[in-house]
């Protein structure tokens, strides 16, 4: 049996007969076949891809790395990360308009994502998904600064290999969105831990 586009439509009924060369025809016989799940299945899939956009002409070219370690998150909660190519996947969603959205903490350092079409929700962080039945849906995200200190991150994290998680910040850097920057000439944090030796802002506990 071949099960083609648009069987689950039918009674599921598969029907056969054998005729001989005399013309003489044998009983038909039938068995009925329920089509469910699979590519059959309402509900829907999504992939996608975070990527650098140097050029900035909105898809992924040659000399474009895809950004490992970058998690995403739908509007209930359900969230991914992107494996070491920056791809990314998940069906079994509802085929009903979801938001998508990229977690800032998990972008390297001074990200900037780009809009890459009317669907992103007013910057590119932030994507309305609009699934049909059994769709196979596309929605990428691109960063669109490509400056030295981002390129730097993505050829690290690429190095590491497979991704099962945002990787852990440097010591003296974070991941994430650079929104501001602290007031020049601000101290420095004191130290948490007691006893310390003070310095110039930060005061001596006692032992």
């Amino acid at each position: 049996m071949r099960i083609g586009v648009g069987a689950d439509r039918g009674d599921g009924t598969n029907r056969a007969q054998a005729r001989g060369g005399s013309g003489i025809a044998s009983t038909v016989a039938s068995a009925r076949v329920l089509v469910s799940g699979g590519v059959f299945s309402t509900n829907a899939c999504v992939l996608g891809k975070v990527y650098v956009d140097c050029n900035g002409n909105r898809v992924q070219d040659a000399g474009e790395p895809g950004i490992p370690g970058v998690r995403l998150y739908f509007e209930d909660g359900t969230n991914l990360t992107t494996d070491e190519n920056g791809n990314y996947s998940i069906c079994g969603l509802r085929p009903v308009t979801h938001a998508l959205k990229v977690d800032p903490a998990s972008l390297p350092s001074g990200s900037r994502l780009v809009t890459l079409s009317s669907r992103n929700a007013g910057n590119g962080d932030s994507l309305f998904v609009d699934l049909k039945d059994g769709e196979l849906h596309r929605a990428d995200f691109a960063e669109g600064s490509c400056t030295n200190k981002v390129m730097e991150q993505v050829t690290l994290r690429r190095a590491h290999g497979a991704v099962l998680a945002p990787l852990a910040p440097p010591v003296a850097d974070h991941i994430g969105v650079d929104f501001e920057s602290p007031a020049a000439g601000s101290a420095p944090a004191c130290p948490a831990t007691a006893p310390h030796a003070g310095g110039e802002n930060c005061p001596v506990n006692p032992p």
